[in-house]
């Protein structure tokens, strides 16, 4: 499912010390589509690159201390029902929002705000 909305960000990036785990973590994530790999100057891997719409690029940037932002929710429009079994666990959700965390330990989630959230979701166990 392709889902294309109009943003004024151009990219955000999230460091972490597990490049690796985080790439497959997000690369599993409805609506990222991963693009590529960027490479340091010896050729080892220092960042995985993903689309989430064609002028908005997340970069998962090996780093010795992860720096993640408080939280990032992508917008619900890009799920479908049939997707939520596969997310990671739900640990908290609003109304309008349901979040869970990468490997990192980041707070992640996907919302409709102000709507409601558009699908029955039930807390982790």
């Amino acid at each position: 499912m392709e889902c294309i909305l109009p943003s004024l960000l151009h990219h955000i990036a999230i460091s972490t010390s597990n490049l690796l785990p985080m790439v497959e973590f997000y690369s599993k994530l409805p609506g990222l589509n991963f693009l590529e790999w960027k490479l340091d100057e010896d050729g080892n891997k220092r960042s995985g690159w993903f689309s989430i719409q064609p002028s908005l690029i997340l970069m998962i940037e090996a780093s010795g201390t992860p720096k993640g932002p408080e939280a990032i929710l992508f917008t619900s429009d890009c799920l479908s029902e049939a997707m939520i079994p596969d997310l990671p666990p739900i640990l908290s959700k609003t109304k309008s929002s349901i979040y869970f965390q990468d490997p990192d330990g980041n707070k992640l989630g996907y919302s409709a705000y102000p709507h409601l959230f558009p699908f029955q979701v039930s807390l982790s166990e």
